[in-house]
């Protein structure tokens, strides 16, 4: 599924992938809504009300979770406010002697590729070594670890950013911490 329908998550694309079958899904609801009428009058528990009640909820139901998401989305969290920092943080490694052609690890590749212009890779889950074995096979030798990108294997890592041999600590931006990643 994730050939067909490659837009990815910033952790993946397993349960994002899921997402190309809902219009298929919100199409045969009708048709399984619609049998399962049928099947209640024939035990002599509906009659033809029911169809235009349970269609019409159908339909409200699609209209109150997409009133919901947008507002979610848009309005509460900020559309593509996550982000926005990556331009800055672009600047700072520019700034830090990064090359044209270098990449990066960050926490949500495509965004930071769409924000910049320069090629990255997402953070791997795992631990140091995880992050230093990705680095090496990629050729990606700057980490941008965000708050949001901290899991359990790497959280040392983001509170003590001076205290490993291999990652090099260049700074803060918006609270992003960024390292040169030493792989050889």
């Amino acid at each position: 599924m994730t050939f067909l329908f490659p837009f990815a998550g910033a952790r993946g694309a397993f349960f994002h992938a899921g997402a190309a079958l809902q219009p298929m899904w919100w199409t045969l609801a009708p048709l399984g809504l619609e049998s399962i009428l049928v099947s209640l009058r024939k035990r002599g528990w509906g009659n033809d009300q029911n169809r235009v009640v349970f269609r019409s909820a159908l339909v409200m139901v699609a209209m109150i979770l997409t009133v919901y998401v947008v507002y979610l989305r848009v309005f509460t969290l900020g559309w593509g406010e996550i982000d926005a920092d990556y331009k800055a943080v672009d600047q700072f490694l520019v700034e830090h002697g990064i090359e044209e052609q270098d990449i990066v690890m960050a926490r949500n590749a495509p965004g930071y590729y769409l924000n910049t212009g320069r090629s990255a890779i997402s953070i791997p889950y795992g631990g140091e070594t995880a992050l230093l074995q990705a680095a090496q096979e990629f050729e990606a030798y700057y980490l941008v670890l965000e708050p949001e990108a901290v899991l359990d294997p790497i959280k040392d890592l983001f509170q003590n950013p001076d205290s490993r041999n291999k990652f090099v600590y260049l700074g803060d931006v918006d609270g992003a911490r960024i390292y040169k990643l030493e792989t050889k």
